[in-house]
C-alpha cells in the first residue's frame, strides 16, 4: 500500500468514533476496512489485502454489450458494490493468431496513462492464463454513431454539432499533447455517457511519438493571453484508419503528420451535420479517388440551412495540403479560435448542460444496446488473475501488467440517485421509447457499443496486393503490405506482420450485410 494511503490510515485511525463520517472521503476499501464497534480499523495486513488486483472472480456479468473478433465487451457489476463498468475481454490466442498483440498493448498504454473527462477511463486491468481484461466506463449511451442515426434526418443541429465537437477537440487535442496521433476518428469510437457528454474510445491504431512532445508557448488566437501548443512531430507513412475518414496524404503513402486527425474531424464534421461522408465511392478506388481528386460540396439541408462559419471550419480542415489545413502549424488552438465555437466556454465545457442526454429508467437500463448479441461463450473461463512477472521474459503480453485505479472509480453506489441522475433516469419504461428509437432497437443498429474487431479471412493474392500498391501509388512497398479481414459492416485490410501498421477500416464495401448501413 502506498505511503499517501498508509497516512490517511493513520489520520483516520485518530478521528473519535463520533467523527466516522470523514471516512466517506477515503477510498472505499478503507471504508470496509473500518470496525465501527472498536472504532478502528482493521488489521493493516487485511486492509493491504483490499488493495491487491483484481480479477475476473471481482466482477458479476450483467449482460454483453457488443462483440467482435477476438473480444466481447459485458456490463458488470463490481462485487459486494453497486458500481458499474464495462469489462472488455480479448482471447490471448487469437490476439496471437491475428497479429494483434501490439495494438492491444498499444491502446493499454494509453488508457492507464491518460486520464481526460472525455476519454474513456480505464479502472482495472488484468490477465489470466487465457484472456486479456480492460474494466472501463460504462457508457450508457451506446456508439454516438447511433445516437447521430435516430435523430431527425439522421443527422444533428449545428448547437448539437459544436457542443459534442468541441468535447472531440479537446479529448484530441489531449492526446496529441501525450504524443499520440489517434488515426481512427469516427462516430463508431465515441460513446455516449449517461450524463449525456462523449468519451473517445478505442486507442489500438494510435501511433505513439518516440520523442517527447515539444511544448511551445504561443499567442493566444481568442484574446491577449498566451497558448500552449504540443504537437506529435513524428513522421508516419502507415496505412491505417477507417476509408471514408482517410486523409489524402495517408493514400499517398508519402508520409503524414498529426494533421491527419484534424481531416478526420472534419469529416466527423461533416457527417454530423449531413448524416454522410462527403467522398464516399462506390466502391474502394472510387472513394480514394474522390478523396484525392473531388471538391468538397455541401447539399443543401431542406430541414435548416448551415451558417457561414460551419461551411468555412470544414472547409479549412478537409483541405488537401496538409501544411495548410487548419491545425497544421498550432493544432487545436488554431480550431478553438474558428468563429464556429465563439459560443463554447472551454473552461467550462464539462459543466455544460448536454443537448442529447439518453433517456434512461435506471442505471442498468441498456436499451441504447442490441439484444440481438448473444453470449455464445463455449470455452470455460479462467477466472483467476496471474501476474504478469511470473510470465516468461518472451511471452507476448509480459508487458500487461495489472492496474488498479480504484480510487479514480465512481465512488457513489449506482443504486443511490442524486439529484442530476433523477433528471437522467427519468421513469420511462421501453414501451414508452418513441418509434424512431424503438425501430432503431429492434434492427439492433448498435451492434457494438466498441470497436468493431475483424473476422479472419484468407490473405489477399500476391496479384491482388500488387494492384492495390499501384492503384494506391504507395511510395512505400513495405507499407502496402496489405491482407483481407472482414468485419459485419467493415473491411479490414491488414498485413500479415505483427509490426505492420497497415490497416483500412472500410466502411462502403461489405462482405456481409452491415447492420447500420451508411
Amino acid at each position: 500500500m502506498s505511503s499517501h494511503s498508509c497516512h490517511e490510515v493513520d489520520k483516520a485511525h485518530r478521528k473519535s468514533k463520533k467523527n466516522v463520517g470523514s471516512l466517506e472521503s477515503l477510498p472505499l476499501q478503507l471504508q470496509n476496512a473500518y470496525d465501527e464497534q472498536s472504532g478502528a480499523f482493521k488489521n493493516i495486513n487485511e486492509i493491504r489485502q483490499t488493495f491487491a488486483s483484481k480479477g475476473p472472480k471481482d466482477f458479476q456479468k450483467i449482460r454483453i454489450l457488443g462483440r467482435g473478433g477476438v473480444g466481447k465487451v459485458y456490463l458488470v457489476r463490481l462485487k459486494n458494490t453497486d458500481k458499474l463498468f464495462a469489462m472488455k475481454v480479448l482471447k490471448q490466442d487469437e490476439m496471437i493468431q491475428k497479429n494483434k498483440v501490439k495494438r492491444v498493448l498499444t491502446e493499454r498504454e494509453i488508457l492507464a496513462t491518460a486520464n481526460h473527462p472525455f476519454i474513456v477511463n480505464l479502472y482495472y486491468s488484468f490477465q489470466t492464463r487465457s484472456r486479456l481484461y480492460f474494466v472501463m466506463d460504462y457508457c450508457a449511451g451506446g456508439e454516438f454513431y447511433r445516437t447521430i442515426q435516430t435523430q431527425p434526418n439522421k443527422c444533428l443541429t449545428e448547437d448539437q454539432i459544436r457542443f459534442y465537437a468541441a468535447e472531440v477537440l479537446l479529448a484530441l487535442e489531449y492526446l496529441h499533447m501525450m504524443g499520440f496521433i489517434y488515426r481512427d476518428l469516427k462516430p463508431e469510437n465515441i460513446l455516449l455517457h449517461a450524463s449525456g457528454h462523449i468519451r473517445l474510445t478505442d486507442f489500438d491504431l494510435c501511433k505513439a511519438s518516440v520523442t517527447p512532445v515539444n511544448v511551445r508557448v504561443i499567442q493566444s488566437m481568442m484574446g491577449n493571453s498566451v497558448a500552449l501548443v504540443a504537437e506529435p512531430s513524428l513522421v508516419t507513412n502507415s496505412f491505417v484508419g477507417t476509408e471514408e475518414y482517410l486523409a489524402p496524404e495517408v493514400i499517398k503513402g508519402r508520409g503524414y503528420r498529426a494533421s491527419v486527425d484534424w481531416w478526420t474531424f472534419g469529416i466527423l464534421l461533416y457527417e454530423m451535420l449531413y448524416g454522410i461522408t462527403p467522398f464516399r465511392g462506390v466502391n474502394r478506388y472510387d472513394t480514394f479517388s474522390k478523396i484525392e481528386k473531388s471538391q468538397l460540396k455541401f447539399p443543401d439541408r431542406q430541414h435548416s440551412s448551415v451558417s457561414k462559419e460551419c461551411k468555412n471550419l470544414i472547409r479549412k480542415l478537409l483541405l488537401h495540403d496538409p501544411k495548410k489545413r487548419l491545425g497544421s502549424e498550432h493544432g487545436a488552438t488554431e480550431i478553438r479560435a474558428h468563429p464556429f465555437f465563439g459560443k463554447i466556454t472551454w473552461p467550462l465545457l464539462l459543466n455544460m448542460t448536454p443537448p442529447l442526454v439518453p433517456t434512461l429508467s435506471g442505471p442498468q437500463d441498456t436499451r441504447y444496446f442490441s439484444n440481438r448479441i448473444v453470449d455464445d461463450e463455449k470455452d470455460a473461463e479462467d477466472l483467476e488473475a496471474i501476474d504478469a512477472s511470473s510470465l516468461e521474459a518472451n511471452h507476448p503480453f509480459k508487458s500487461f501488467t495489472s492496474l488498479n485505479r480504484e480510487r479514480e472509480a465512481p465512488v457513489k453506489a449506482a443504486s443511490k440517485e442524486t439529484e442530476m441522475e433523477k433528471k437522467i433516469y427519468k421513469k420511462k419504461s421501453s414501451k414508452q421509447l418513441s418509434s424512431r428509437e424503438a425501430e432503431s432497437n429492434s434492427k439492433g443498429a448498435a451492434e457494438e457499443p466498441y470497436k468493431r474487431d475483424s473476422k479472419s479471412h484468407k490473405s489477399l493474392s500476391r496479384s491482388h496486393r500488387s494492384k492495390i500498391k499501384s492503384k494506391l501509388e504507395f511510395s512505400n512497398s513495405e507499407e502496402a503490405n496489405v491482407g483481407s479481414k472482414c468485419t459485419k459492416d467493415s473491411v479490414i485490410a491488414s498485413s500479415g506482420s505483427q509490426d505492420s501498421d497497415c490497416l483500412i477500416d472500410q466502411k462502403s464495401v461489405v462482405l456481409q450485410k452491415p447492420p447500420h448501413k451508411r
